[in-house]
């Protein structure tokens, strides 16, 4: 599966052809070309409803409106619009899915489990709740679009759901051929985002702000940080962008979002060093060994995260589940990971090892998270915490 660049702005064109104002939308990845259209039979532009009615076509596939005020332009504003969206939906399925070959067993999916991935998006961009409420001209070559929005939060709908789904997904691989553990995955998590996206509820409206700015060309243009802050206001889709094997979606069975907060230790915290194994318990019995073997920077960075960290921070870890009949899970949400007083942001990489469920018996797991830290940072602490267990862990690491 070919994974997309992320979509980098929005852009409209004005035709000075008969006093005719003209609407056109791409996105600036090469991946989209420049067209034009009559957004208006009228004589002055109406960025309000030219907004509109392109994203009613973009997000919810509905030409209508656009095929209304592009007059004779109506055939090509329309197909260039679907192609402007049909590149979103393969965007959001590459970032969903991340990079299937690196899944379990190391297979491709399906081209008919790809398309339900589509078809998700295509539901998920449906639900999306907006409205264009005001459009004002602040100088000669700039609008100011406002969109009102309720966030979409599949996230929360999504946290009841997944400890059964990846239940199923554990009983379900015992049985599979490694070939056929990838897909059953994949499988296994559509059926949870399809289940969630019929029981997820809106946030309060919020507000979006959107400038139309002029180009010499003559192009109205949408910046990237634009378009990103609507998309922010429409969706809460955390767990789905990070990739289903890129960058661990089973993140989402302990907790909400990441970590925030220093843990405060107590009695019961262990404290460790890199290399060292430590024995964990639940309710008096040891049921899990866990170790960090290796924490050092990496020079790595990754096209699809746009915090920039100073430096980066990557920690390999491994754990056995030595007794517990339960799967268990050390992925991002048992780390919290401190530089100094500050509690640092995971770092999504491509290459970073997935934490994946362990059985009873079958072994030790090996995977990696990476971290954003200070461009001074010499050593950070790593707090494990995994609800699944009852012995907190603290290690001070120094980074090599």
């Amino acid at each position: 599966m070919k994974r997309w660049e992320s979509p980098v702005g929005i852009s409209f064109r004005l035709s000075g052809k008969s006093k005719r104002k003209a609407c056109a939308i791409f996105l600036t990845a090469m991946s989209f070309a420049v067209f034009t259209g009559g957004c208006s039979q009228k004589d002055s532009f109406d960025a309000a409803d030219c907004a509109s009615a392109c994203l009613d076509d973009i997000l919810k596939g509905d030409d209508t409106a656009i095929r209304q005020i592009a007059g004779d332009q109506a055939d090509a504003q329309a197909e260039q619009l679907a192609s402007v969206r049909g590149q979103l939906l393969s965007d959001r399925v590459a970032l969903s899915l991340g990079d299937t070959g690196d899944g379990p067993g190391g297979t491709q999916l399906s081209p008919g489990l790809e398309q339900d991935y589509t078809t998700l998006w295509e539901d998920i961009f449906a639900k999306t709740d907006y409205r264009v409420s005001s459009a004002q001209q602040t100088d000669d070559d700039s609008w100011q679009v406002t969109v009102s929005a309720k966030q979409l939060d599949l996230y929360a709908s999504l946290q009841d759901l997944l400890p059964e789904k990846l239940q199923e997904y554990s009983e379900g691989s015992q049985t599979a051929g490694e070939s056929d553990d990838g897909e059953l995955y994949a499988s296994t998590m559509l059926d949870a985002y399809r289940d969630a996206l019929e029981e997820a509820d809106y946030g309060e409206e919020a507000s979006a702000q959107i400038t139309l700015s002029r180009t010499e060309d003559q192009l109205y243009t949408i910046s990237e940080e634009d378009i990103n802050t609507l998309m922010e206001n429409l969706l809460d889709l955390s767990v789905m962008e990070n990739g289903l094997f890129n960058v661990d979606p089973e993140n989402a069975q302990t907790e909400a979002t990441p970590n925030t907060t220093i843990p405060q230790t107590t009695e019961d915290t262990v404290t460790a060093s890199v290399g060292e194994t430590v024995s964990m318990e639940k309710d008096g019995s040891v049921l899990a060994d866990f170790s960090v073997d290796q924490v050092a920077f990496t020079d790595a960075r990754s096209p699809y995260d746009s915090s920039n960290p100073e430096k980066v921070v990557v920690i390999t870890y491994t754990y056995t589940n030595t007794a517990s009949s339960d799967p268990l899970l050390f992925d991002e949400m048992s780390f919290t990971v401190t530089d100094g007083d500050t509690v640092c942001t995971p770092y999504y990489l491509d290459d970073l090892q997935t934490a994946d469920i362990a059985q009873e018996g079958q072994g030790a797991v090996t995977a990696s998270l990476a971290y954003g830290v200070s461009s001074g940072c010499t050593d950070i602490v790593i707090h494990v915490n995994n609800p699944q267990l009852d012995t907190p862990v603290v290690i001070d690491a120094a980074v090599s």
